[in-house]
């Protein structure tokens, strides 16, 4: 995985509010945050519900640990 994507899956996964900007305008969301053009495939095949649990879960454990 490139340092970009991995970036890029960090940002969206920081939190419900990245994740459903994302979410509303994919493409115009990925470009605007600098992920380069061939990894844009990857990132619109995202799965809404899956992103949105898996921000939820990592938001939880965020709270459990005390960050």
């Amino acid at each position: 995985m490139s340092a970009a994507l991995e970036i890029f899956l960090a940002r969206l996964y920081s939190g419900a509010l990245e994740a459903e900007s994302f979410l509303r305008e994919r493409a115009a969301y990925a470009r605007a945050v600098g992920l380069p053009e061939e990894h844009l495939p990857d990132v619109l095949a995202i799965d809404a519900e899956t992103l949105r649990f898996a921000v939820q879960g990592f938001e939880h454990k965020r709270r459990s640990s005390g960050r």
